[in-house]
């Protein structure tokens, strides 16, 4: 199977002195990655493991370097195959390099880079999201004025890395939240007020609490308005506030951390190892190896019939790039779900087969093989069919009287912090999607069920797990932000959840 080039996910190109910085963010991952130019010199910083799109913006300039924040937990990084494709130089923070499958430069606290005659790179060594973190600081050389600080999981717009990905054995997270505190008003705080802040995540990134939308910010906004910046001189109670609601580890962080610090397969060697099976040869596999049928459709066609059991994921229209009607969490979810032991088979709408494989690959996940044809194929094979409920709306509040009239019980599927924030008031089970494998059999097979999230898409993943377990289930269109919108007398705290605009139009139209 041939991979396929996606969107690259360029927001912006900002200039600063005379430096060129290209952003670009992966709205399905909360993924942010640069490259930065002056004249004829690159520099890459964070490349997600797709990395097609960054050798084609890089046309004309000479990459000579490609800086890692740190090992990434949430997602494969491409730094291996964009050292093998250009030959650019990979540089890391201090690490133990018989843990490391890769060829890299260690960098030091307090050394340069030199990216031109006019700007170098200072090294900050920033322990406590990880050991190994390093915020990079574009300065002017004249003047030795820092202009901009590529921070990595340390600091967020609105927030700070979480500090407990690094093993118990090593550290706890409370030993690297006293780091991040060193690391935060020592190093970081002691920059400039205008110095611009450009973040390894956003919104949405399960590597950090409650990031803003903002993608990048000032060290001034950061030190005025950030929670985790407002604890000058009180150690004990940044801890405190480090550490508490973190949430559990998503499954998939272990899966990406071994892959990158492995460097990871070429992108085309795992692309070459998928197979593309007839719906006979593909039911055979099934049933032979204990495959788990992943289907990325959309949900309206996923409802209108599936192969019995399979589990679904939307895949969407934007190739990540973009969250909306069209788009979701794709891997994020998948991650949060299933294991990287477990063996994985794809359904995907005809031609979408390849962007499936490869958005799965991003959180280092493999793929055996995909069905030909699609599910048309499998049905025109006169294979088993199942068809699941039709989606639920809700426009007003006397739509969720009326579904609860019929017997319908609400399950919020969202994380426990969302739910205990507001939900809706008849709902009084919170299964969080990552917990429904293990957790379903508290749910009777004698009710009927309505699962909700914020927008839909791990509603409808939640949906098909509990159809395959044999639940009697459907989901909502729009989730708790219709909800709130249409209905929202019916929320324990009468609030507001801002809705998706595209989701807003397809429930209004």
């Amino acid at each position: 199977m041939q991979s396929v080039t996606l969107p690259s996910g360029l927001v912006s190109k900002q200039t600063i002195g005379e430096v060129e910085i290209r952003t670009y963010f992966l709205s399905c991952l909360a993924q942010t990655s640069y490259i930065i130019i002056h004249e004829n010199s690159a520099v890459l910083i964070d490349p997600r493991r797709d990395i097609d799109s960054y050798l084609e913006d890089l046309k004309g300039y000479e990459l000579r370097a490609i800086f890692l924040t740190h090992i990434h937990a949430d997602f494969v990084a491409g730094h291996k195959e964009v050292n093998i494709r250009t030959g650019a130089p990979i540089f890391l923070g201090p690490i133990d390099k018989s843990k490391v499958g890769f060829p890299f430069t260690e960098v030091k606290d307090g050394e340069h880079f030199k990216l031109s005659e006019k700007y170098n790179f200072y090294y900050i060594h920033s322990p406590g999201h990880t050991m190994e973190s390093c915020v990079y600081l574009l300065q002017d050389i004249s003047t030795g004025k820092g202009l901009a600080a590529f921070t990595g999981d340390t600091l967020f717009v609105g927030s700070v890395g979480r500090p407990d990905l690094v093993n118990e054995k090593v550290k706890t997270p409370q030993q690297m939240a006293l780091l991040m505190y060193s690391t935060l008003y020592e190093k970081v705080l002691a920059l400039s007020d205008d110095v611009i802040v450009f973040p390894a995540h956003g919104p949405g990134s399960p590597c950090g609490r409650a990031i803003q939308g903002d993608l990048w910010s000032t060290i001034g906004n950061q030190r005025a308005s950030n929670p985790a910046l407002q604890f000058s001189g009180k150690v004990e109670e940044f801890v405190d506030f480090l550490c508490k609601d973190i949430g559990n580890v998503p499954a998939y962080f272990s899966q990406a951390v071994s892959s990158n610090l492995s460097g990871g397969e070429v992108l085309a060697e795992v692309m070459s190892k998928v197979s593309l099976l007839a719906p006979a040869e593909f039911l055979e596999k099934l049933e032979a190896e204990n495959v788990i049928v992943i289907d990325t459709r959309s949900s309206t066609e996923f409802q209108k019939g599936h192969i019995p059991k399979s589990i679904h994921f939307y895949l969407g229209g934007e190739g990540g790039a973009k969250i909306g009607v069209t788009d979701g969490n794709f891997a994020m979810l998948l991650g949060y779900v299933l294991g990287g032991e477990e063996r994985l088979a794809v359904v995907a709408e005809e031609g979408k087969e390849a962007e499936s494989v490869q958005r799965i690959a991003r959180i280092g996940y493999t793929v055996s093989t995909c069905l030909q044809g699609g599910f048309k194929a499998w049905k025109a094979a006169g294979l088993p069919v199942s068809i699941s409920e039709k989606r639920k709306r809700v426009k007003n509040e006397e739509d969720v009287t009326q579904l609860l009239a019929e017997g319908y019980t609400f399950i919020d599927v969202r994380f426990p912090l969302e739910y205990n924030s507001n939900h809706l008031t008849h709902a009084k089970f919170n299964l969080p999607l990552q917990n429904i494998r293990a957790e379903a059999g508290k749910l009777s097979k004698d009710n009927k069920y309505i699962c909700y999230c914020k927008s839909g898409f791990r509603s409808s993943t939640a949906m098909s797990l509990l159809e395959g377990m044999g639940y009697n289930v459907c989901d909502l269109f729009g989730g708790f932000a219709a909800i709130s919108t249409y209905a929202v007398k019916q929320t324990t705290k009468g609030e507001h959840v801002p809705m998706l605009t595209d989701i807003m139009k397809e429930l209004t139209s």
